[in-house]
């Protein structure tokens, strides 16, 4: 009786892109994407002004472990530096949809074919918080096993692609959150470790690193949290890829109308 509490998870974690739970997902983040984070779909055009997709990358790392990809967004860039996202922009005229959009971007970024990535579904439109944009969230499996490492990367838009393993981000020990004064919550992911070689990276005054080294001769274990939107869709997509390991709750903090504090509080 022992072993069969213990053995659920795992062969969970081994299944989790099988065509059954595939099957399963699908269907579970159908029901909820109806429009914009729950607004129907017909205001879309009146409330959004631009749109945007990404690329939420299933894959399995060369260990064999079930994996999200991310991509740190280059220190080159004016805004969101070194932040961690999925690989995704704005829409041009000459993309079909959400879905080509996602590949474009996907492609132009990280210099992976569309051909080597099986579409799933898509997510919800969500709006960003700081522009009237609509981002349309693509889940897709990269079919081939993934070393980030070797992936060729558009160093005007990524500084790093790096997996983190679904058992990783289902663990409680890796969780935080954000609440926010009006009383919504937000979850974060933590423990978080990005590998530069020697050389490879030079660490921005926002960003902090596991191992300070000031010496480019050595290498460099950055300590990362993920947290925003990109936090939202991976804390969906963890809910609909594996419900019986993944069981997260976002609360929801009490607001007053005496709070004039700042606008969130992160608690670790």
């Amino acid at each position: 009786m022992a072993s069969s509490a213990i053995t659920p998870p795992s062969n969970a974690f081994e299944d989790v892109f099988s065509e059954t739970n595939k099957a399963r997902a699908i269907a579970a983040i159908e029901k909820r994407s109806a429009g914009i984070a729950g607004l129907p779909q017909y205001l879309v055009s009146k409330i959004l002004t631009k749109k945007a997709a990404v690329l939420i990358p299933l894959c399995v790392n060369m260990k064999g472990e079930p994996c999200l990809l991310f991509t740190l967004r280059s220190l080159k860039l004016s805004k969101h530096r070194g932040e961690i996202c999925f690989p995704g922009g704005v829409s041009d005229p000459e993309d079909a949809d959400s879905i080509a959009t996602a590949l474009r971007e996907t492609e132009e970024e990280l210099n992976i074919p569309k051909d080597r990535i099986e579409i799933w579904s898509t997510l919800m439109t969500m709006p960003t918080a700081s522009s009237l944009m609509g981002v349309v969230p693509v889940l897709g499996l990269i079919k081939e096993p993934l070393d980030p490492d070797a992936l060729v990367v558009n160093r005007d838009e990524v500084e790093k692609a790096f997996t983190i393993s679904l058992e990783h981000l289902c663990d409680k020990a890796n969780w935080g959150h954000t609440q926010f004064h009006k009383g919504l919550g937000m979850p974060i992911y933590k423990n978080m470790k990005v590998y530069h070689p020697p050389g490879e990276y030079t660490k921005p005054d926002a960003l902090s690193s596991s191992e300070d080294e000031e010496s480019g001769n050595q290498p460099i274990i950055q300590d990362v949290r993920l947290w925003g939107l990109t936090a939202i869709l991976t804390h969906i997509v963890l809910e609909a890829l594996l419900p019986g390991v993944y069981n997260r709750k976002i609360h929801k903090a009490s607001s007053s109308p005496k709070d004039k504090g700042p606008p969130s509080k992160t608690q670790h």
